[in-house]
């Protein structure tokens, strides 16, 4: 029984290890993927918001909300406006 604890620990070593340098290169990868934008109130392109809200202004800041993917907008309301939701799914 003393002698399958050497081979135990070992093999959780090697685990561990193999698992670190997995988790290292998805890091790796995902800081090479990801980018920083940065936009000045000047840049952003406001839209008229939505027919219901006509006060509303919106502007997409990254991606396209039409396609499938991930996107980034802003929302502007008159002040005491209840937002129900944002989350949106697309199937």
């Amino acid at each position: 029984m003393k002698k399958k604890w050497p081979l135990l620990a070992i093999s959780c070593l090697v685990l561990f290890v193999i698992v670190s340098i997995g988790f290292s290169a998805v890091e790796k990868k995902m800081a090479r993927t990801a980018e920083t934008i940065i936009l000045t109130s000047a840049e952003i392109q406001w839209k008229e918001g939505s027919l219901t809200q006509p006060d509303s202004k919106i502007a997409i800041l990254e991606g396209d909300p039409g396609r499938r993917g991930f996107f980034v907008m802003r929302i502007k309301v008159p002040a005491g406006t209840k937002v129900l939701s944002l989350m949106c799914t697309r199937t």
